[in-house]
């Protein structure tokens, strides 16, 4: 956990992002080697209650059916194949949708 005190920018953008996706309940992310999120109790059971799904099987041909997904995030240790992962799915979403974008932080 961070410490007190210390700039946590990762975690306020993380925050700001989640909301912007549709998770407005969640109050604050910490950003360390550990990611702590908090939020009310109530709001995570009411999450969890719309989130009944049928449970959606991590393959590529998924992805690709998958219309509302606007999404994907990869990541891992380095050396991984974080960007070779990222480009090739890139490239196979390129040709069913209009638009993919991809940003790799350094």
């Amino acid at each position: 956990m961070l410490r007190p005190g210390i700039l946590d920018n990762a975690g306020k953008a993380t925050t700001k992002a989640l909301h912007t996706l549709g998770f407005p309940e969640v109050n604050d992310v910490k950003i360390g080697k550990i990611i702590d999120i908090t939020c009310e109790e109530e709001d995570i059971e009411q999450k969890m209650v719309e989130a009944e799904q049928p449970e959606f099987a991590p393959t590529l041909q998924n992805l690709i059916d998958e219309k509302t997904l606007k999404w994907i995030f990869v990541g891992g240790k380095g050396g991984v194949g974080k960007t070779t992962t990222s480009s090739s799915l890139a490239v196979e979403m390129s040709k069913h949708r209009d638009s993919v974008s991809t940003t790799k932080s350094a």
